[in-house]
């Protein structure tokens, strides 16, 4: 018997142990089962790269007029120069700061509104569920593009207003309003579940009263 025990409580040698696949097997897994997802964050990071290095990778100051306008594409001007005599290819470098500021502040505000929406129809329900839900149908209804230019003229053409226009209405559906949708569908599951377990037991969360 002390024998057995012995035996039980030994360590097993490393070699015995079985490993799972190393980091490098996984990446390899990774990259062959979702081809396109790992360009995408390729392409992703080439622009978060350019973003961060403008200033050593652009050729010349992109305000600064510095040749004649609308020169052609070739030698000291790789793309040409626009109408003013800029040059294009720094335009173009620096112009990824804007596109990836733009991209995220835009996304953001559609998200926070249209999650924080979401998740008051979710938990309040009845008449709060149905104006915020038929809200969300109204955006669905107009067309993105009309809507973008009617947020656009009442605000003012700046680039804090193209934002705004460009997080209500980017895409049919909208990231909002999809986002809305979501999370009152999740908040409403979450809190039904949360409610038979509080009803169970006579606790509650946060303070809340539990819904069904």
């Amino acid at each position: 018997m002390s024998e057995q025990a012995a035996t039980f409580g030994r360590e097993l040698p490393v070699a015995a142990v079985r490993r799972g696949p190393g980091r490098a097997v996984r990446l390899k897994r990774l990259v062959a089962n979702n081809p396109l997802g790992v360009v995408g964050a390729a392409l992703i990071g080439l622009l978060l790269l350019t973003a961060a290095l403008a200033n050593v990778l652009a050729p010349f100051d992109p305000s600064a007029q510095i040749a004649r306008r609308l020169t052609g594409p070739g030698g000291e001007y790789l793309l040409g120069t626009d109408e003013l005599g800029r040059d294009i290819l720094s335009r173009i470098i620096y112009g990824t700061r804007i596109s990836l500021y733009v991209g995220v502040v835009s996304v953001g505000i559609a998200l926070g509104i249209g999650g924080t929406l979401g998740l008051l129809a979710g938990y309040f329900g009845g008449w709060v569920d149905n104006l915020l839900m038929r809200l969300m149908d109204v955006m669905f209804a107009i067309p993105s593009l009309v809507l973008a230019i009617a947020i656009t003229g009442i605000l003012g053409p700046n680039l804090r207003n193209a934002m705004i226009a460009i997080a209500w209405c980017t895409r049919r559906p909208s990231r909002g309003s999809r986002a809305a949708r979501s999370c009152r569908s999740c908040s409403t599951t979450t809190w039904r579940r949360r409610g038979r377990s509080g009803r169970a037991t006579g606790g509650s969360f946060c303070g809340m009263s539990y819904r069904t």
